[in-house]
């Protein structure tokens, strides 16, 4: 008998077991023994399309069910006290051990340790559209930065004396048709004044 997926998550998270109980006591009074047995996992490319049901392989499999790690919890000691770490991915691709406040690079092939955990995947598909977002993110807060550069500006402006250039009218809107009409005016009251003085 074997178990089968129907979907797939988003973020999966793996638990090991890492703690037998040999007899009830044991687990009556929680002294379980350690397992440090050293599991061998995939840091990219853990593929679950083998493990859907079979109506779903087609529709899940193409890219959908394709995993990339990028998070360990490691624990070391025993059932009765221990200490945990942890192996971080960053966007960079550089895997940093975090131990306590402390956190320092680690090469790929430190982070499978007989200390694992707890393993957390990331769906490629959803990673992707992850960067995807993060980047149309950072367009639009370049595009934001670039008007609050010309705001400044006209504030600049402003404190010299100066007035800051006004958006023109679109023609043909009641805007443009009353600025054209007040320019006439203005005009037709400096000629008139010229003719007074001579």
């Amino acid at each position: 008998m074997s178990m089968q997926l129907w979907s797939l998550p988003d973020i999966l998270t793996i638990h090991l077991k890492r703690f037998s109980f040999n007899s009830q006591l044991q687990a009556v009074f929680n002294s379980g023994e350690k397992i440090n047995t050293e599991v061998q996992f995939p840091l990219s490319g853990l593929d679950l399309a083998p493990y859907l049901v079979v109506s779903q392989q087609e529709a899940l499999a193409a890219g959908n069910a394709i995993y990339d790690l990028y998070a360990v919890s490691n624990h070391y000691g025993s059932m009765g006290f221990g200490h945990y770490t942890a192996f971080v991915k960053k966007e960079s691709g550089q895997w940093v051990l975090c131990d306590d406040s402390k956190c320092s690079p680690v090469e790929p092939d430190e982070v499978v340790t007989p200390g694992a955990y707890v393993l957390f995947y990331q769906q490629r598909r959803t990673h992707q559209d992850d960067l995807s977002a993060a980047s149309k993110l950072d367009d639009s807060l370049g595009t934001t930065t670039t008007v609050d550069c010309e705001e400044s500006q006209d504030a600049e402006s402003a404190d010299m004396g100066q007035a800051a250039p006004q958006a023109a009218p679109t023609v043909g809107s009641e805007e443009a048709a009353g600025s054209v009409e007040a320019a006439h005016h203005g005009e037709s009251d400096r000629l008139r004044g010229l003719l007074e003085v001579d």
